[in-house]
Order: C-alpha cells, then sequence, then structure tokens
C-alpha cells in the first residue's frame, strides 16, 4: 500500500528524508501524537459506566442467581436492603446486601451481636482489631446503635456473580475464622 503526502506535510518531510523541521511545526506534530496517544488510553482507563453498575434490583436478582433465597429488611425506593443465609462450618450466617446511596460500593453486612461495652477489658476490643489486619478488607466495626458487624465493601462496577459468590465465601470464611474474637 503506498501513502501520499502532501510536499508541505510534516509527514512528507519526515519521510522524504528531509528531517528539518522549524519549532512550529515540530510542536504541531508533538501536540497531535500527544492528543492521540492521549485519546487512545481514555478508551482503556474510563471509568464504568450506569450499566456496568448494579442497582437493588440487579443485586438481589444476582444473589437469587446464585441459589439463594432473599428476604427485605428494607423495600424503600434508594434504601433496599435484602438479606440472604448462607451456612459455613455449622454456622448460619445471615448476610445483608445493599448498594451503597452513592451507588458506588455494594455492602455485604453481618450482624454478630451487640458489641461490646465501652467499659470491656480493651482485649476484647484488641483481638478484633488483629483480626481486621488478618481478613481485610473485611472489616470489623460498630455502628450508631451499638451493633457488632462485620463488613466487606465491594466497588459497584462489573461485578460478575462469580467475583459476587467469590466475595460471599470470603465474608463467610472470616466470619467462621474470627468467631473466638467476636462470639464472647
Amino acid at each position: 500500500m503506498r501513502v501520499f503526502y502532501r510536499r508541505n506535510d510534516p509527514a512528507y518531510r519526515l519521510f522524504a528524508g528531509k528531517t528539518h523541521m522549524n519549532s512550529k511545526t515540530l510542536t504541531r506534530a508533538w501536540v497531535t501524537a500527544a492528543v492521540l496517544a492521549t485519546g487512545s488510553t481514555a478508551l482503556l482507563f474510563s471509568s464504568p459506566t450506569l450499566q456496568d453498575q448494579l442497582d437493588a434490583a440487579k443485586l438481589r436478582a444476582m444473589i437469587e442467581g446464585l441459589g439463594y433465597t432473599t428476604k427485605d429488611l428494607d423495600s424503600d425506593p434508594g434504601k433496599e436492603k435484602y438479606e440472604f443465609k448462607v451456612v459455613h462450618d455449622g454456622l448460619d450466617i445471615f448476610i445483608a446486601a445493599e448498594v451503597s446511596p452513592s451507588k458506588n460500593y455494594v455492602w455485604l453486612t453481618v450482624f454478630l451481636g451487640e458489641a461490646p461495652k465501652a467499659t470491656a477489658p480493651a482485649s476484647e476490643f484488641r483481638e478484633m482489631l488483629k483480626w481486621n489486619g488478618k481478613i481485610q478488607p473485611t472489616q470489623f466495626y460498630i455502628t450508631a446503635s451499638e451493633r457488632l458487624m462485620l463488613g466487606f465493601a465491594m466497588e459497584n462496577r462489573s461485578i460478575t456473580p462469580a467475583v459476587l459468590r467469590r466475595t460471599i465465601d470470603k465474608l463467610t470464611k472470616d466470619v467462621a475464622d474470627s468467631e473466638d474474637a467476636w462470639n464472647k
């Protein structure tokens, strides 16, 4: 294939052996190359579209598609939260699933019981903090209503059933493995 260039085109001068380019022409060439490079990499690193994100209905359908039965914990529009049961190492683990208000995260949480009182020995909290380092990104936390929880926040983009299954399996394993720290 033969490519034709105009004689005053910088590409012609470059390929025809006339490599002398004035600074204005050279600047144009660099700017053009930068724009083309940036444009092509922007496609590689573009942010997820709304189609890549799960909404509450899609999250519920995906959970049920994995074979779990869901129950509504909250059905108010925009605050939908579902619960389903997983059995792991003889424990019945009830997992709540919801899309964050910002739509950027899908939270999977497990209620572990009432939080230790503020007057409890520091060792009770210390053990859970140690476990946070072992099971991260899963984390222990205490809600404003003094409930002890274990949670996992997933970035809400391109979540597939396989990714959700892997996250559920990790969360249930973390609950079972850390039982001695939270079940006192």
